[in-house]
């Protein structure tokens, strides 16, 4: 548990590690028929539902269960989906947090 970040980052940067981004999101995770299923929120987009599962027959079942259509699917990362559908270049910004991207 990392209960003070700032003390991590000065740990981190203590045995070498340089900060090259620093990004933010809130999570709620839920668990249903074994699939974790995460909604995430990050500055600038909307929400959304990310599943994670030991296969895909688990979880297409969740996704029935919960009446997603599984062809509107995108099987892809958070920065892919930011930079594609928000036109955010999350990837290559050196801070994207709820109070300043850039």
């Amino acid at each position: 548990v990392v209960d003070d970040p700032d003390k991590i980052l000065l740990i981190l940067e203590a045995i070498g590690l340089v900060v090259f981004r620093e990004q933010e999101k809130m999570r709620h995770s839920f668990e249903l028929g074994g699939v974790v299923c995460d909604f995430d929120t990050w500055p600038k987009i909307p929400t959304y539902l990310e599943l994670e599962g030991k296969s895909e027959g688990e979880i297409r079942k969740v996704a029935r269960l919960l009446g997603l259509d599984w062809d509107k699917a995108i099987f892809a990362g958070a920065g892919y989906v930011i930079e594609k559908f928000y036109d955010i270049p999350v990837m290559s910004l050196r801070k994207f947090t709820f109070d300043e991207i850039g």
